[in-house]
């Protein structure tokens, strides 16, 4: 795809789905392993991500649908950094639950509209190749999450701001990304 309005999109969002990557992977060791929480405890987070994103992803999606697309996806990304960094602060189950709505409120706000930009921008002849153009790089950004976090347990194991810091400065990184190249790219009105 030689199209830098599409490429640019799909490295911002890279970034972001770096900070998603956590959810299954760093989450799933930092809860159990530094934050002391039970497996249980640990699977009713994702149960409540999964409830989250089951029932309010079509509200949500009715809600955004008249704003502009880059403020969406700059919303979403900073509800994911928000949730990020909120598990740094992460000494009671009460707060690994504020987090997890805030990631999942993140995830719900973003997606839908992620896709949909990506056809914004497609030729219509083209619009297969964008589409899995962009899925590659969303896969990517899932199996670099796990791998950076990892990193970044073992690096700094007795500071959580340090982990979820700087995953969540990927987050930040892609809204901020996102502000830049809706103003200069994004074309399309909504």
């Amino acid at each position: 795809v030689k199209n830098s309005n599409f490429m640019m999109y799909i490295i911002i969002t890279f970034l972001l789905l770096i900070g998603f990557g956590q959810m299954v992977s760093t989450l799933s060791v930092y809860s159990v392993d530094f934050a002391g929480f039970t497996t249980a405890q640990y699977g009713s987070l994702l149960t409540l991500n999964g409830i989250i994103v089951v029932l309010l992803q079509y509200p949500m999606a009715s809600i955004t649908s008249n704003r502009p697309k880059y403020k969406v996806l700059i919303t979403g990304s900073l509800l994911v950094f928000a949730g990020l960094i909120t598990f740094s602060w992460v000494g009671s189950y009460t707060l690994a639950v504020l987090a997890m709505v805030m990631l999942s409120f993140g995830e719900i706000t973003f997606s839908p509209v992620a896709l949909s930009v990506v056809s914004d921008i497609a030729p219509k002849r083209q619009r297969g190749l964008y589409m899995g153009t962009f899925s590659l790089s969303e896969t990517l950004g899932h199996a670099t999450g796990p791998f950076v976090g990892g990193v970044l347990m073992d690096v700094f194991a007795k500071d959580p701001i340090f982990i979820w810091g700087g995953l969540g400065a990927f987050a930040l990184a892609a809204a901020i990304g996102f502000l830049w190249w809706g103003k200069r790219f994004y074309k399309t009105p909504i």
